[in-house]
């Protein structure tokens, strides 16, 4: 971690240095993490406000809130909207978008389903919808465990679909 730290670091002082020098701009300060969290401060409602990673079916990391609801063990939803991190380049854009999670471990099945929509600043048609379905089933044979996964993903018009065997 510490080089891809570092590597960074670098990167990010060195583009500075340049654009610094072409601009006459000073300083390199950046945040890579660091953010609120208020767990059931509303009943059976988390919200994250701030630099937050969406550990969720599509993992972004944001400048914004997420809001996860989960009113039984067998449901939860997020709801989040922010500006996508780069530590490199502005990237104009925001998103806006909700995962589902429906976990019925008495059967080792998992269902989730996510939705993103990302809006372009710059003008012009660069809007793009991201969707996601994925399910998972369990199984357990001793002295096997494994897992079968399908999943879909909608990016903008395009289709892609995987199914596969993971085991440990």
């Amino acid at each position: 971690n510490f080089h891809r730290f570092y590597d960074g670091l670098y990167a990010s002082r060195s583009y500075n240095e340049f654009t610094r020098n072409a601009k006459n701009l000073d300083g390199d300060f950046r945040i890579y993490q660091g953010n609120m969290e208020f767990k059931n401060v509303i009943p059976i409602t988390d919200v994250s406000l701030g630099r937050i990673y969406l550990a969720q079916i599509d993992g972004y990391k944001i400048d914004g809130a997420n809001i996860k609801v989960s009113p039984s063990q067998y449901f939860n939803m997020n709801v989040y909207y922010g500006l996508p991190v780069s530590y490199y380049s502005n990237l104009k854009t925001q998103v806006a978008g909700t995962n589902i999670e429906i976990p019925v471990e008495s059967s080792g099945t998992r269902i989730k389903l996510a939705y993103s929509y990302f809006m372009h600043d710059d003008g012009g048609n660069l809007n793009t919808h991201v969707a996601r379905a994925r399910l998972d089933q369990s199984l357990s044979f001793e002295p096997l465990a494994a897992t079968l996964y399908a999943e879909a993903d909608l990016i903008g018009k395009a289709l892609l679909y995987e199914a596969g065997f993971d085991t440990d």
